[in-house]
């Protein structure tokens, strides 16, 4: 019996019969097998054994680009539910967000090293060389701070932010992450000062 099945040979309207699948799909899927022996123009047949191999792979597109409509559909919906679980279930945090905190956490940084130095003339009589010179290494790290923020690439799709977000000056002395008698205007989006 297995071997009368594995030298069964099968047209295109036989497949389609057997499977209930059209005619012309049968075809499109065997497009790449090879005939059988017996095989003319008007009548290609088929071994069962590799309709069966041909039908059995799975089809698999490299990228997006090379799916069919339906699959690359089905594709991007299964992509955007997964986006979707991701940030609901917090491992996914969308850019926005992100920006927003950095922004929240830069300035707080920023403000801290800025009254550094009076909290340490203060309350350690810290002599006023010393706290010059605390001043000066406090500015030259909020520089390099800046400069690295200004470094970052930003998304291709989104545009450069000059509202204040992301560490850029408003132009409102209290909401400069640079500086907190910001007097305006900037030198490359930080406190010229």
């Amino acid at each position: 019996m297995d071997q009368e099945l594995s030298t069964l040979k099968l047209n295109i309207n036989q497949l389609a019969g057997i499977t209930g699948v059209h005619r012309q799909t049968v075809a499109a899927r065997l497009k790449q097998l090879e005939p059988a022996l017996g095989s003319n123009n008007k009548l290609k047949l088929y071994l069962i054994t590799d309709v069966l191999t041909e039908l059995m792979a799975p089809v698999v597109a490299s990228s997006a680009e090379d799916m069919t409509p339906s699959d690359r559909l089905a594709h991007w919906k299964a992509e955007n539910e997964r986006l979707k679980f991701e940030q609901d279930t917090g491992q996914l945090i969308p850019a926005d967000e992100v920006a927003r905190e950095f922004s929240v956490m830069a300035k707080a940084v920023v403000q801290v090293l800025e009254t550094l130095p009076d909290i340490l003339e203060r309350d350690c009589a810290l002599n006023p060389a010393a706290v010059s010179r605390v001043q000066s290494v406090i500015d030259d790290l909020r520089d390099q701070i800046a400069q690295r923020v200004l470094d970052a690439e930003p998304e291709e799709d989104e545009p450069e932010r000059t509202d204040g977000e992301a560490g850029i000056c408003p132009g409102d002395p209290k909401g400069c992450p640079w500086n907190t008698s910001c007097p305006t205007p900037h030198a490359g989006g930080r406190c010229s000062q």
